[in-house]
């Protein structure tokens, strides 16, 4: 009977121990999860701005093609 009761008080004196390396657990679980969400959205953001530079790159090239082949029409040899 003096070991289970000595076993109870034991339990008690660790109960709160345990208890906060639950929680702790629980909050790193926490945090692990919403860096896998940011790292999503900063992989999106990365994409998304790889995008937007490939666009600008066409557009500019498609600026560039059209002011040469303006100036080929209007300095041509029909104009000389």
């Amino acid at each position: 009977m003096r070991k289970e009761e000595e076993t109870h008080q034991n339990l008690a004196r660790v109960s709160p121990l345990v208890q906060s390396f639950l929680q702790t657990e629980k909050l790193f679980e926490n945090i692990v999860e919403r860096s896998r969400q940011v790292d999503l959205t900063v992989q999106s953001t990365i994409e998304l701005a790889e995008f937007t530079v490939l666009s600008l790159h066409s557009a500019r090239d498609t600026v560039v093609e059209g002011v040469i082949s303006q100036n080929n029409t209007s300095h041509g040899p029909a104009s000389a």
